[in-house]
């Protein structure tokens, strides 16, 4: 082999300044730290923070950290002095960016000999996204439990609602019926024949309006066999008897055929919302305005309630989750903010296909 080919295989491949190349295009920040200064940082540390590398090398650390993540870091390095060149550590702390707010930080350091003295140098990760995302995700997976636990209680609230109803209520008045179909049986006089049936007559309706009442809360029946609109004003007539509320209903004449469901998702948002307006709004008016544009309906209910920053925070209140959930099921979206005027304002936006248009083009196929 010639010589200079034995010169070139046995020379350093790499010499310093493809080291430094290769630290300045690393896509992970590193570092060097003594005495609590950074002597030394890439470009990928100082974008971390927000910074160039010349506004933090050789100063100080302290402004570039929080109070508890300064003292940590102070602990790690203590303690890789103690430990001698070598010692390795990695742990967890925050840099403070230059726009204020937090970065979460993974950092890798050694102990080194610097200029005769220790220090320290490693790498810092920008773990921000990474840990955000597992908060997020432990976060709903807590939200996720609570809404899991309140949907069971809910459920078993309703059955034994719905149960005590049909024991007490319709149960007694089924008994009243029972009893007085017996006396009517042991009567010979006319008068109080006819007097009687009345009575029963009167319980039967009644045992019927109790029916379908319940029913109606379960699933609204009007809904399949009356469309949308007579469902909602049956709605609002059945509100208007237990409360005081005023409401007033818009709504566009050229409403396109919804289906089944697109349909029961505006009920449901209709009625919840009315629900929550009862119970906490403090309000004396509703407007409901439903109104299609380009293929979407939209739904607006306005109340001149308290408002709903104002309205008092309910722990494991689900009430606007349920609706947005539902709404996002068929690619709509619901939101809950003040109203322009005063009040609370749930605004719902729903694509919609015209079921009538469709069956149209389906028969001209």
């Amino acid at each position: 082999m010639p010589p200079e080919l034995n010169k070139k295989r046995d020379a350093p491949f790499f010499n310093e300044r493809s080291y430094q190349v290769l630290v300045e295009q690393s896509l992970v920040g590193i570092y060097l730290i003594q005495d609590e200064v950074m002597r030394y940082c890439n470009s990928a540390f100082a974008a971390i923070t927000g910074r160039t590398t010349a506004e933090i090398i050789n100063k100080p650390i302290a402004p570039i950290l929080t109070p508890e993540s300064l003292q940590t870091v102070r602990d790690h390095i203590e303690r890789r002095y103690r430990e001698g060149p070598g010692a390795t550590a990695r742990f967890f702390t925050q840099a403070r960016h230059v726009e204020g707010y937090l970065v979460d930080l993974e950092v890798h350091g050694r102990a080194i000999i610097y200029e005769g003295r220790p220090a320290v140098a490693g790498v810092a990760v920008n773990m921000t996204l990474q840990l955000n995302y597992q908060r997020e995700l432990r976060n709903s997976h807590q939200q996720l439990q609570l809404i899991s636990r309140y949907a069971n209680r809910v459920r078993e609230h309703q059955r034994h609602e719905t149960a005590r109803d049909i024991h007490d209520v319709l149960g007694g008045l089924l008994t009243s019926i029972k009893l007085g179909a017996t006396r009517l049986l042991s009567q010979s006089d006319p008068g109080e024949i006819i007097e009687i049936a009345e009575d029963i007559i009167g319980l039967a309706q009644e045992s019927i309006d109790f029916a379908r009442h319940k029913s109606e809360q379960l699933y609204p029946a009007t809904l399949n066999y009356l469309g949308l609109l007579p469902a909602i004003e049956n709605l609002l007539k059945q509100q208007r008897s237990r409360s005081m509320l005023r409401y007033r209903l818009h709504c566009e004449d050229s409403l396109p055929t919804l289906s089944q469901e697109q349909s029961l998702v505006i009920y449901r948002t209709v009625q919840e919302s009315l629900t929550n307006v009862i119970r906490h709004a403090e309000a004396s008016q509703v407007v409901i305005e439903i109104r299609h544009i380009e293929g979407m309906l939209s739904v607006v209910i306005d109340d001149d309630g308290i408002g709903f920053d104002s309205a008092p925070k309910r722990e494991n209140s689900f009430g606007l989750l349920f609706m947005r959930e539902r709404a996002a099921e068929y690619g709509g979206e619901l939101h809950a903010a003040n109203a322009p005027l005063g009040g609370t304002r749930i605004s719902l936006t729903l694509p919609v296909i015209d079921m009538n248009s469709s069956q149209g083009e389906d028969e001209n196929d």
